[in-house]
């Protein structure tokens, strides 16, 4: 817990990523009940974390202790991190198309919203032919297709659909899915760049100091 709390905050992350990647691999292997679809996941974010540039602008190794950026950022590590996200969405697809989940078929979502684990299984348009055919299809659709998309010009919207499908997924069901979702959700964060939101930041501004159409004319002439 110490080492998990040193590096989110940013302390020495390096030194931190690594300890927590050995102690929480430890844990789960000497007690494999607390093995989850999480497990995978935090595995392979912990050990990117422990190549990846340190320190970051807004860690305590920064704001503190005042040590300086790095100049050159070392883009592997987000890589390392990008492909294993891929793989795992790519090959979650295929196991789903190699089990129940079968295009055309509605059974398995109506299977799903009669089960334990889902938080609603009394609200009945939940099993609505549309809503089931949506959530088999869409959930097929949006994970097979990431690992493809994410390295086009769709990288951001694919991006925001998967982590708008977890938040839905963490909504509807149970607490022993909560945490993996959350865990792929900072995964997933892997593939932003700061620069993304600019537009959405320039969008007031530019229609602040965009000229009016009449007066724009009226200095033309």
């Amino acid at each position: 817990m110490a080492a998990a709390l040193y590096l989110g905050l940013g302390l020495w992350t390096r030194i931190a990523a690594a300890i927590t990647f050995f102690l929480y691999v430890a844990t789960v292997q000497r007690n494999l009940i607390s093995f989850n679809g999480e497990h995978g996941i935090l595995a392979f974010v912990l050990v990117a974390l422990v190549f990846a540039p340190a320190p970051q602008r807004w860690s305590a190794d920064r704001l503190i202790l005042k040590r300086p950026l790095p100049s050159k950022t070392e883009s592997w590590a987000a890589r390392f991190l990008q492909f294993n996200v891929c793989l795992m969405y790519f090959f979650t697809t295929v196991g789903k198309l190699l089990g129940a989940w079968k295009p055309g078929s509605i059974e398995i979502w109506y299977q799903i919203t009669l089960s334990d684990w889902f938080r609603f299984p009394h609200v009945e348009w939940f099993r609505t032919p549309w809503v089931s055919w949506l959530a088999v299809h869409g959930s097929l659709l949006i994970e097979g297709s990431f690992a493809f998309l994410v390295w086009t010009r769709l990288r951001l919207p694919i991006v925001l659909v998967l982590i708008s499908f977890h938040l839905v997924i963490a909504i509807l069901f149970s607490n022993g899915l909560l945490f993996f979702n959350i865990a792929a959700i900072v995964a997933l964060c892997g593939f932003l760049k700061t620069t993304d939101f600019d537009r959405l930041r320039n969008v007031p501004r530019v229609r602040c100091d965009s000229p009016d159409p009449s007066t724009a004319s009226g200095q033309a002439s």
